[in-house]
């Protein structure tokens, strides 16, 4: 009982351990199934983020995810709308870049046609300057003319005096050469004049449109530098994007590589767990069964010993009665001791009888050949009766001792004819008197 008592300790000690093994495992496989849904959560929040970033991206992930059936799109293609991602701003840095590059040119070409603008104002400043002297030098040409006239009436004053000749005549040409000479220098004069004048006001016109073209130049190159400052700012802050989604991209694919390897892990952990808990599980089983066999073998041996002690109870009562049985004992093994003595007394007296009888018999035996076979007869009970004592009763040997008595007076009567007549009955009167006494 005490080694079965320990037994079904142990067993429900190891019912616990396994009980408590197989609730860890529980909690570990939950535990997988939390992680398997946060790197799920990831994934779809890094989808949103990507769907965010470019509209296109976010109409190939809508597309995507209306296509699968689980309405989340794997992993591979994540990776594949990175990349998409990554190819996008790539071909907008290269399109950032080239509108630099135009506008760097533009800017050049701009600067160029500004110096080239302010030379060409310095030189119109100039030549304005030099037809402002011009036209000072003409004004003092007019007064010079003004004194040439002076002169040139001087002179006809002194041309109305005209040349005359050695033989005292008049020249006639001199005064017509003059007069066409100085209509021709005043025309001159005057195209120059007028020449000047419309160059003036060309120069005035060209020199507003300079102005002007160069304050549109100015407020264009104020612009196209704001741009390029603004570009720049862009292109440094796609490059920092760039960068920062590249380190994304780095930090996300060793983090895919990781839960890859987590989850293959965590899968083959979790097959390990459930191989060890379809074992666990079986040997719970048989150790069910075998509590449920030392059960019903408890049951038992607690039915023994409730039976035990119920005769434990009942033993007192047992032990008065054995003690009762063993002094009936004791008086039946002191009278059969009496018996037997009584037995080995009678049977010493029954062999002196049988000796008695034997000798009778003898002295019969001529008087007929019945009485020989009476003696075989008697001689054999005789002898059955010394050896199975058990058999002849006290009573049935005193009567067989009377009667033996009875025949042998009988037999001492003098007549022999009737001895010998009663000699053919002796066998039979002896052997009722034998049987009776039995």
């Amino acid at each position: 009982m005490r080694e079965r008592e320990c037994e079904f300790a142990t067993i429900t000690k190891e019912l616990s351990a396994a009980r408590e093994q197989l609730l860890e495992r529980e909690e570990e496989i939950s535990e997988l199934k939390a992680e398997r849904n946060n790197t799920r959560l990831l994934l779809e929040h890094l989808e949103c983020l990507v769907a965010r970033h470019e509209r296109s991206l976010r109409m190939t992930v809508v597309k995507r995810q209306a296509s699968s059936p689980g309405g989340v799109s794997s992993e591979v293609e994540v990776l594949k709308a990175l990349k998409s991602l990554f190819e996008h701003h790539k071909a907008l840095d290269e399109k950032v870049r080239e509108r630099l590059r135009v506008s760097l040119e533009r800017v050049a070409v701009l600067e160029e046609e500004l110096s080239n603008a302010n030379q060409e104002l310095f030189t119109l400043r100039e030549q304005q300057a030099k037809s402002r002297h011009s036209s000072g030098s003409t004004e003092d040409g007019k007064l010079l003319k003004g004194t040439s006239s002076e002169g040139t009436q001087d002179g006809d004053n002194k041309d109305l005096h005209p040349k005359r000749l050695s033989n005292g005549s008049i020249d006639p040409d001199s005064d017509v050469n003059r007069v066409i000479e100085l209509q021709e220098t005043v025309e001159k004069q005057n195209s120059e004049l007028t020449s000047t004048r419309t160059n003036i006001l060309e120069l005035t016109n060209k020199c507003t449109e300079l102005e002007e073209s160069l304050t549109s130049t100015q407020k264009d190159l104020i612009k196209s530098q704001e741009q390029l400052v603004k570009l720049q700012r862009d292109l440094r802050e796609s490059v920092a994007q760039k960068e920062d989604q590249e380190e994304r991209i780095a930090t996300l694919e060793k983090r895919y590589i990781n839960a890859q390897r987590e989850s293959t892990s965590l899968h083959d952990l979790n097959d390990k767990l459930e191989n060890e808990l379809a074992s666990k599980e079986s040997q719970l089983k048989a150790s069910e069964e075998k509590i449920r066999v030392i059960q019903e073998k408890l049951e038992l041996s607690e039915q023994k010993l409730q039976q035990s002690l119920r005769k434990a109870e009942a033993l007192p009562t047992v032990e008065a009665e054995l003690a009762q049985r063993m002094e009936a004992l004791n008086q039946a093994e002191q009278q059969h001791g009496n018996a037997q003595e009584k037995l080995l007394s009678l049977e010493q007296s029954l062999t002196d009888q049988t000796n008695e009888l034997q000798r009778v018999f003898v002295c019969c035996s001529s008087s007929s050949s019945s009485s020989s076979s009476f003696n075989v007869r008697f001689s054999m009970l005789a002898w059955v009766g010394r050896f199975d004592g058990g058999l002849v009763q006290p009573d049935g040997y005193t009567r067989l001792q009377s009667n033996l008595a009875e025949f042998l007076q009988l037999d001492a009567l003098p007549n022999a004819n009737h001895s010998f007549g009663h000699a053919d009955c002796v066998p039979i009167f002896v052997l009722q008197m034998f049987v009776f006494s039995i």
